[in-house]
């Protein structure tokens, strides 16, 4: 399968290959983590890399299929938006 240039739901629901898969220019930090499991499945949980105080960090935003693409990319937009107001989305609290 041949990974798309921004993600879309067939290929989140298709993908068994593990790796990090990114959203594209535009998608706020927002990957796709695909990890085997011990019983030979696929894990797939979202994530997010944002610069908080100058220091990368990675919020972890759920798991496939609990929390869609469409939602992830909103609680990565809300993330973004609430860094910007100079606060920090892991708490809330002024940055």
């Amino acid at each position: 399968m041949e990974r798309p240039r921004t993600l879309n739901a067939s290929f989140v629901k298709s993908v068994r290959r593990p790796g990090r898969y990114g959203d594209g220019r535009g998608g706020y930090g927002l990957s796709l983590l695909v990890k085997p499991t011990s019983t030979g499945r696929t894990s797939k949980t979202w994530a997010q890399r944002l610069y908080i105080n100058g220091r990368a960090v990675n919020l972890g935003l759920g798991a496939y299929p609990l929390v869609t693409l469409k939602e992830a990319r909103a609680k990565a937009f809300d993330n973004r938006r609430t860094l910007a107001r100079g606060m920090d989305p892991r708490s809330g609290a002024l940055g």
